[in-house]
């Protein structure tokens, strides 16, 4: 199955952050890093999608068990 690419902008509403935050993220190791196609920026699908399931699920109010939830990487 081929990869689907998904340009700066698509991941920018999907992960809810500005460029800035992406960058210094991708820089320390905590976001998939940024593929160089042409002239433009692109992301691998699967690996922000991925990176979006990885994060810790919100605790609901009421909730008695306290999650574990793992350290943002």
């Amino acid at each position: 199955m081929k990869p689907k690419l998904v340009c700066k902008p698509e991941v920018l509403d999907r992960c809810g952050v500005a460029y800035v935050t992406l960058w210094g993220w991708m820089q320390q190791g905590k976001f998939p890093r940024s593929r160089v196609v042409g002239r433009e920026i692109f992301w691998v699908e699967s690996e922000i999608d991925q990176w979006i399931l990885s994060r810790p699920i919100a605790p609901l109010k009421g909730d008695k068990v306290k999650q574990r939830t793992k350290q943002r990487a």
